[in-house]
């Protein structure tokens, strides 16, 4: 390898008279300061790779990694408001003439998935279950009374759904339901209200059923529709006649990830 003298070089060689002491030292300086170019250059390429794989200028000590983001307490729920008509009836004995007494009724649900088909979904709901029923005739004329039962109701279903196409979902659900009477009372021919706390339990036991259809929107948003069943499994009547509510309720509502 041909040595090229650099200008310092040929300064300090320039002071020595000797023409051999002259090139023997211009040479040595020549070593000593490609060899110092060469090294300066493969520690600039050091420090550029080492900051292209640590992302950081020389020198700077690595930042500690940061703290997993703390997870909210409702953190992986979906919540679903409901909202719909409810056509409610009654199972009663002695059998009675009556006819579907309509309201409307909604649901906050939350739901936790337990696996890809299965989940758990809590829910709070507000239904106005009766029956518009003939109390008697009276010289030809019907005498109707509105049985109006207003519960708050909490349940605990199990979902399964399954994939129809790629937005479309079809659910299945079952689960117990316990209700809370709010009110429980009877509107004799549109005119008279008869309040029917001490014949009625304020209490009842319900198996909720229902299917429904879910649209995603997208991966945080669906459209949701369900047709569900409360069916009564309490005599709620403390006579010696018997009652157990009845209804279907149709629904329409939107859910949302948390």
């Amino acid at each position: 390898m041909q040595v090229q003298p650099t200008p310092v070089s040929r300064l300090v060689a320039s002071k020595v008279k000797s023409r051999s002491a002259y090139w023997i030292l211009l040479l040595i300086f020549s070593l000593v300061e490609t060899e110092a170019s060469a090294r300066s250059r493969t520690a600039r390429r050091g420090k550029r790779i080492s900051r292209e794989r640590h992302v950081a200028s020389p020198g700077a000590v690595p930042s500690a990694p940061a703290p997993p983001p703390r997870r909210r307490w409702l953190s992986g729920f979906e919540l679903a408001t409901l909202i719909g008509p409810s056509f409610s009836y009654g199972k009663a004995n002695p059998e009675k003439q009556g006819t579907l007494r309509t309201s409307l009724s909604g649901a906050l649900q939350f739901e936790r998935k337990l696996s890809r088909t299965f989940s758990l979904c809590p829910e709070i709901s507000y239904a106005e279950r009766g029956v518009s029923t003939t109390l008697t005739n009276s010289g030809g004329v019907d005498i109707t009374g509105d049985i109006s039962l207003s519960y708050l109701a909490v349940a605990l279903p199990v979902k399964a759904r399954f994939t129809l196409l790629p937005r479309w979902r079809i659910y299945f659900l079952a689960g117990p339901e316990v209700s809370i009477a709010l009110s429980r009372r009877m509107l004799v021919i549109s005119l008279i209200e008869v309040d029917l706390s001490n014949r009625f339990s304020q209490t009842d036991a319900n198996l909720l059923l229902g299917t429904g259809l879910e649209y995603a929107v997208n991966a945080d948003f669906s459209i949701v529709s369900q047709v569900r069943t409360h069916i009564g499994l309490a005599d709620i009547d403390s006579t010696d006649a018997s009652y157990y509510t009845r209804d279907v309720q149709l629904f329409l509502g939107a859910q949302f990830r948390l």
